[in-house]
């Protein structure tokens, strides 16, 4: 008996337990069959780069106005840096208290990190521990043990109010990363005491001296030449 499946061979077997080989299967004009894969799901990654999450930390804190982002890079002493903003002031680069606190030297004998204070009428030595904190500070704030501060030889009240003249006479507005390079213009800022840098008159829009005001000037003016962005906004906002 010739198999239906292919007439040209003969079958054996009876009709009701013959077995059709290679059943032919049957596509539709223009479609090709796909075998169907299963995706596995997307591996989740719990456990972040310790210093990816530091740095994010940070990144969060200095938009909130939280944190003081002179604290060193080697250092570990995080939790005598976290201050508020001082009013408009910006908050400085990471590398600014470093870099103005540079000359640092480690007085073995007295097992301490030692700096001249540069303030007006001082002169005296900063002494400092192992994590740059200042020994026997009388005036921080909060009252709380911290590095001693960035110290403004032309006052960064004097700076701003002259930018806002500026910006008043010109009609536009300087952009964030122009004022604060202007605020921490590393020529015009020094170490010195928190006792020192809290100490005597404030400098305030009001009570800003001629010879400050044209010192102010020149910083600008000097800071305008070297900065390599733009230093105009493309509006006006009035910051009083």
């Amino acid at each position: 008996m010739r198999d239906k499946g292919n007439p040209n061979r003969i079958s054996t077997h009876p009709p009701e337990n013959r077995v059709q080989d290679n059943p032919p299967i049957f596509l539709r004009r223009n479609r090709v069959r796909h075998r169907s894969v299963t995706k596995p799901p997307p591996t989740r990654v719990l456990i972040e780069d310790q210093a990816a999450l530091q740095k994010r930390l940070r990144d969060f804190l200095d938009e909130e106005g939280a944190l003081d982002v002179s604290v060193d890079a080697d250092s570990d002493a995080l939790d005598g840096d976290y201050v508020q903003k001082i009013g408009n002031r910006p908050t400085s680069y990471e590398h600014t208290w470093r870099n103005v606190y540079s000359a640092r030297a480690f007085n073995k004998e007295a097992n301490e990190y030692q700096i001249y204070c540069h303030e007006k009428g001082c002169g005296k030595i900063i002494r400092m521990d192992s994590k740059f904190t200042e020994i026997d500070s009388r005036s921080t704030p909060h009252g709380e043990p911290r590095k001693p501060p960035v110290c403004h030889k032309v006052s960064w009240a004097a700076l701003e109010e002259v930018m806002i003249q500026q910006e008043g006479s010109k009609q536009k507005s300087y952009t964030d990363a122009f004022r604060k390079y202007v605020c921490w213009y590393e020529p015009n800022l020094q170490p010195g005491h928190n006792g020192c840098n809290s100490a005597g008159q404030k400098t305030t829009a009001q009570n800003i001296s001629k010879d400050e005001r044209t010192r102010a000037e020149s910083i600008i003016t000097t800071v305008t030449n070297e900065f390599k962005s733009t230093i105009w906004e493309t509006y006006y906002i009035p910051r009083r």
